[in-house]
């Protein structure tokens, strides 16, 4: 079976992040989903809406989803990867910069174990978060 890891702070769930989960799920049978601590999710971007216990929680509930961690490490190293019998690391990015750092988190990886998933345009975190902040 091919194990797959994605990671993500996935504060204010939307479609976006379902469609990531669902293609991450089809590269193979298992997918674990490492839920961004909130000390780490407030360095990289901004406080959380949402504990790390609850976004877990609700990771946890979307069927492509086989296992959540919340201790994961920030760089994805070949050492986790083969500690936890990973075969495949899937991410999604929205920007260039974005990219190049999720890249960069890789950068250890071999090619082959390292897949970039399209990234579902309309609608972002940060969109919602603007709507909201504008009613």
């Amino acid at each position: 079976m091919i194990r797959i890891y994605a990671k993500g702070v996935f504060d204010i769930m939307h479609y976006g992040h379902v469609n990531f989960l669902r293609e991450a799920r089809a590269l193979g049978g298992w997918l674990t989903v490492g839920v961004s601590p909130d000390s780490r999710a407030t360095a990289l971007k901004r406080k959380p809406m949402f504990t790390e216990d609850r976004r877990a929680e609700v990771i946890s509930s979307i069927r492509y989803v086989d296992e959540v961690i919340t201790d994961g490490p920030r760089e994805i190293t070949l050492a986790f990867m083969r500690e936890h019998g990973f075969h495949i690391y899937a991410f999604g990015t929205a920007t260039e910069s974005e990219r190049q750092f999720r890249l960069a988190d890789c950068r250890e990886l071999p090619a082959s174990m390292i897949v970039e998933i399209p990234y579902t345009n309309g609608i972002s975190t940060t969109q919602i978060r603007q709507l909201l902040a504008n009613q």
